[in-house]
């Protein structure tokens, strides 16, 4: 924080004090301060904070903090106040993520946004280096020259703002991208993890080829496949109505529900996918699984006829139980590929073998 922290010192953050001439003492009662009293004043109230600091659950602090007021010397002035005299030097955002991590940036610009780590304290909490009590429901940032910021509780938004990326150039984004990861309320979970749970709606691949063209899927099957056209942006790059932006090695979007979603450069390749449809040629795994199951159907149906003329045969009754148990796990995995991508061609051949079969069933039912 300290980047921001400087922010405030150097560009003297009580400088509109005299031009705003009212500030709330303590005692409530109102009295003209100006800026260079502020600035000189003695110091001591770091003290006082720290002593009246309140001790609360971690959970407390989880969520989005703005700044609401700055003390000197028991004179304060509100960032309302601030604002409406056009200041908003003094107008900054904290979030505060579970897991220990944190944002501090300016509440109107959060392209120069600090990321650390934080960490709960008897007092309050402790940000990188500097230690935050809390005092009457706010966080209070604590200035070396003994000027209070106070910090209040927006809301229990833990999501990080979208930093303004870096310019990069088109053929930096070319190529093949896969889902990465992905992040909501300082809550992460890798690409692995996500496929590992069976969480698969994450799982995306975009591709960005030289000539303007993109295909974005879901990794996990290419029928869906959408084609448009992106173009870089000053702030990353622009698919159809979709926006990305940059960070490292990372490109990233953010979701309706503030999931983001982070991508990263698997190859440089910029081909796009071949559809199986195209092809419309029957899968060598795919007919040799109608073939097999057709085969033994003919074979169940065969003993079926055989038990039908001698129920009471010993050897056709032990093998009885066996033929059930077959019947019922080659007919699951039978059904199993209508849920498939299947071209035209496997359609018509899987409906053929279909027909067959239940033909043959209703005839040894008869």
């Amino acid at each position: 924080m300290k980047k921001c922290i400087s922010i405030l010192i150097l560009t003297g953050i009580l400088f509109s004090f005299a031009g705003c001439g009212q500030f709330s003492s303590s005692s409530d009662q109102t009295k003209a301060v100006s800026s260079n009293e502020i600035q000189s004043g003695e110091e001591g109230t770091a003290e006082t904070v720290g002593e009246t600091s309140e001790t609360v659950s971690e959970t407390v602090y989880y969520g989005t903090w703005k700044t609401v007021s700055i003390e000197k010397n028991n004179a304060t002035v509100s960032i309302e106040e601030l604002e409406k005299q056009g200041n908003n030097t003094c107008s900054f955002t904290l979030i505060l993520q579970k897991g220990g991590k944190y944002c501090f940036y300016s509440t109107f610009n959060s392209n120069q946004a600090e990321f650390g780590e934080w960490i709960p304290t008897a007092e309050g909490i402790k940000a990188d280096t500097d230690n935050m009590p809390f005092k009457n429901g706010m966080l209070c940032l604590i200035l070396e020259d003994s000027r209070i910021v106070y910090l209040k509780k927006t809301s229990d938004s833990q999501t990080f703002p979208v930093v303004v990326s870096e310019k990069k150039d088109a053929d930096w984004y070319c190529g093949t991208w896969k889902t990465a990861g992905i992040e909501k309320d300082g809550v992460t979970m890798t690409a692995d993890a996500l496929e590992k749970q069976g969480n698969k709606g994450y799982l995306l691949t975009l591709i960005l080829r030289k000539d303007g063209k993109v295909c974005m899927y879901p990794s996990y099957t290419v029928t869906d496949a959408a084609y448009g056209s992106w173009s870089t942006t000053s702030e990353g790059i622009k698919c159809g109505s979709m926006l990305f932006y940059n960070k490292n090695d990372f490109i990233w979007f953010v979701t309706e529900d503030q999931m983001i979603v982070y991508l990263k450069k698997a190859s440089a390749s910029q081909d796009f996918p071949v559809l199986q449809q195209e092809t419309n040629e029957l899968r060598a795994e795919f007919k040799e699984a109608m073939d097999s199951y057709e085969a033994f159907i003919n074979q169940y149906c065969s003993f079926m006829e055989r038990y039908k003329e001698n129920p009471t045969d010993l050897s056709l009754l032990t093998q009885y139980a066996s033929m059930l148990s077959q019947y019922s796990k080659m007919s699951q995995s039978f059904d199993q590929w209508e849920d498939e991508d299947l071209n035209d061609a496997e359609l018509k051949y899987y409906l053929e073998v279909q027909s067959r079969v239940t033909q043959k069933i209703l005839n040894i039912s008869m």
